[in-house]
């Protein structure tokens, strides 16, 4: 167990997620605001686990998972970045600090040069943790149906 620091999510995960990916903000600030059902949600993790396509690490502090982010590979130089922190440690710079440590873990582990992540104009928390966390706004785009930031992460290992 690791006590602080990275660690990848397990299928045993899948309740504490499923209840973060039902919070009201997460679904606020999600491309689809719909709660998510628990057997919708247990085939998405597994098939997110099962894919070689994607990787995703919680943060821990105190031994208690803080926030988490997956990667996405959507071809062959860049992955999708989407990260969630519990509703109970909002505020605290973690969304920041998990995007900071995996950056590089993401681009070994995936083969890919770029990180992006689309960040709803409206969710003021994550253009500060993505800008924080040396991600560059590299513009806007309308994301379905809303208005995003365009950040971008050209890590280097």
């Amino acid at each position: 167990m690791v006590s602080d620091g990275i660690r990848p999510v397990e299928r045993a995960d899948a309740e504490l997620l499923w209840r973060w990916a039902n919070d009201l903000d997460t679904r606020k600030y999600s491309w689809n605001t719909r709660i998510i059902s628990w057997e919708e949600h247990c085939f998405w993790l597994e098939r997110k686990l099962s894919s070689a396509d994607c990787r995703i690490w919680f943060l821990v502090r105190n031994g208690l998972p803080v926030a988490h982010v997956r990667y996405d590979r959507k071809g062959d130089l860049w992955a999708e970045v989407s990260l969630t922190v519990a509703p109970e440690s909002r505020g605290q710079g973690f969304a920041r600090e998990i995007l900071r440590l995996t950056a590089i873990l993401a681009r070994r582990e995936l083969g890919v040069e770029k990180l992006i992540g689309h960040v709803m104009v409206d969710n003021v928390a994550s253009v500060k943790a993505f800008a924080a966390a040396e991600y560059e706004n590299i513009g806007s785009v309308i994301e379905k149906g809303h208005f995003c930031c365009v950040f971008e992460n050209r890590c280097s290992v």
